[in-house]
């Protein structure tokens, strides 16, 4: 299973085509990508903090002190 699943992502890649199905803001359907209306001041607070020079895990631990779900819903 594990060796199909990086083929496929491979395949995907070469061809230039999406290779994630969970992606925070956004409604992914094969090639489109649909904006989220629910999910943008999420987007908006990650992209505040980051541009301001903070690293991705302190955002992540931010989120999750404010009960905010990855996309996965773990």
């Amino acid at each position: 299973m594990y060796t199909n699943t990086i083929r496929s992502i491979i395949k995907k890649m070469k061809r230039d085509s999406n290779t994630t199905t969970k992606l925070y803001g956004y409604k992914i359907r094969k090639e489109a990508f649909t904006v989220k209306e629910d999910e943008t001041n999420v987007i908006n607070f990650i992209f505040e903090y980051y541009i301001q020079g903070i690293k991705y895990k302190p955002i992540i631990r931010m989120l999750k002190d404010e009960g905010i779900k990855p996309p996965n819903g773990i």
